[in-house]
This record gives structure tokens, C-alpha cells and sequence, in this order.
């Protein structure tokens, strides 16, 4: 598991970073990307306990509100969400009529999943689209990466009290803890970093 994280970030960090500088629409679409699949994921993994939320209204909306918020105002990508919420409740409405048994349900997650991912998701092209905005990027996702792997191994190796046994059993407070540490220390040392190249 450790290794796989290591190899996967070690062969996309030259592209991130490209990305990341370079801003504007191929950063969009790195972020859509990415975004893109954790919802075909999401949508998945609620596929496997027999729900039925829609995994392409669950792709087309995350995209849809990352490409909106950075061409959009903010009246408008409000309007936007309000209109993908009525596109999915029609569909779930139509599905219940199909056959579905739990439309309602199938509905909130696929709503939760379209906001989870798509509208705060997507607040990663605004920190892009701030006044030195690479900088706050560089800051945030090696802060999460630092702070994920430093959980993943501490909870590993020293985890004895779990953090919520029926939600994520192999998560403990631990692997929490060191998790949030690393992460205030990394945030505070790249950003002293950073500042000290200007």
C-alpha cells in the first residue's frame, strides 16, 4: 500500500507540478480529471451495497461545478448546482418508476456526492485563481499528502485505539493525531519555505 502511494505520486508529481504552475484551463481539466474519477468511484462504492445513485450525473455534475467555478460567477454557479439537483431528483424519480426501491436514498447520495465532490472540490480551482494561487496549491495538497501517509503509518505501526470501529475500522486516534500534527508542521514549514524564495 505504502509503496503503491509512493510510486503513483513519484510518476504524476512532474505532471501536478506542471499543472499546478501553468493554472488556467489545463489545470482545470487536471482538477476535473481527477475529480471526475473520484465520483465514478464514489458512485461505486455505494453500487456495491445495492443503491443505485446515478454515476453519470454523479461525473457530469462534479465537472460541471469545477468548470463552472472557474468560469462562472457565483450567482450563477449557485444556479447551476440548484439546477443539477432538480436534474437528479427527475432521474431518480423516473428510475423509482423503472423498478428502483430506494430512489430517495439513491438520490441523497448521489445529491451528497455531486456536493461532497463537485462544490467543495472545486474550491481547489479558487485557491488556484487567488493572487499567487500556485504558492497556496503547493501549500495544500502536499499538506494532505504529508499528513495522510504520516495517519496511514503511525496508525499502522503504533494505532491501538480505533477512531470509529464501524465507519473505517483500520482508522485509529493515533493515526489521526499524527496525521493532524504533520500536517500543522508541514503546513508552517513549506510556508516559511516558500516565503523565504519570495
Amino acid at each position: 500500500m505504502l509503496r503503491q502511494r509512493i510510486i503513483i505520486t513519484f510518476l504524476f508529481l512532474p505532471i501536478i507540478l506542471f499543472l499546478i504552475v501553468r493554472g488556467g484551463w489545463l489545470y482545470v481539466a487536471g482538477i476535473s480529471l481527477a475529480l471526475g474519477l473520484a465520483a465514478a468511484e464514489f458512485g461505486q462504492l455505494f453500487r456495491r451495497v445495492d443503491l443505485r445513485p446515478s454515476i453519470p450525473l454523479l461525473v457530469a455534475g462534479v465537472v460541471g461545478l469545477v468548470i463552472a467555478r472557474f468560469q462562472l460567477d457565483s450567482e450563477k454557479t449557485e444556479l447551476l448546482l440548484a439546477g443539477i439537483g432538480l436534474l437528479s431528483m427527475t432521474w431518480h424519480l423516473v428510475d423509482y418508476d423503472r423498478g428502483a426501491t430506494r430512489s430517495g436514498t439513491d438520490f441523497a447520495v448521489t445529491l451528497a456526492g455531486i456536493f461532497y465532490l463537485g462544490w467543495i472540490g472545486a474550491y481547489m480551482v479558487e485557491l488556484r485563481l487567488l493572487p499567487e494561487g500556485q504558492w497556496w496549491v503547493l501549500i495544500a495538497l502536499p499538506v494532505v499528502w504529508i499528513s495522510d501517509t504520516a495517519a496511514y503509518l503511525v496508525g499502522r505501526r503504533f494505532g491501538r485505539r480505533p477512531l470509529a470501529r464501524r465507519l473505517s475500522p483500520n482508522k485509529t486516534w493515533e493515526g489521526y493525531l499524527s496525521g493532524v500534527l504533520t500536517g500543522t508542521l508541514a503546513g508552517a514549514g513549506l510556508a516559511d519555505l516558500y516565503g523565504s524564495l519570495g
